[in-house]
């Protein structure tokens, strides 16, 4: 009898197991066909220098540059002047999108 006992318990175990992991496979597979997180931080900020910053933006797969007015001086407003689509890493050429800016 209790070894009829204990292999129902490792059965049930085993099962258990089993169906935890498959429920947290299909959640993982859930988040990332519906644009789910990203492990990791949202911006990845790759170089700043007082005058201008590089940003990645990891959710997007986009990189910014931001730089300051040509006659500012440091700690000045930064302006974004354009961004890069990662996702066309690999390709020969990759070209940036503009932004228009705004005269004040």
């Amino acid at each position: 009898m209790k070894t009829a006992l204990r292999s129902l318990a490792c059965v049930v175990l085993g099962v258990g197991l089993a169906l935890v992991v498959v429920v947290n496979l299909r959640a993982e597979k859930d988040d990332v066909t519906a644009g789910g997180s990203t492990v990791g931080p949202r911006y990845s900020v790759i170089t700043s220098e007082g005058h201008n910053l590089i940003v990645t933006d990891n959710t997007t797969n986009k990189l910014y540059f931001y730089t300051i007015e040509a006659d500012a001086k440091l700690g000045d407003e930064l302006h974004m002047r354009g961004y890069f689509d990662l996702t066309q890493v690999g390709n020969k050429t990759i070209k940036p999108e503009s932004v228009k800016l705004k005269k004040k």
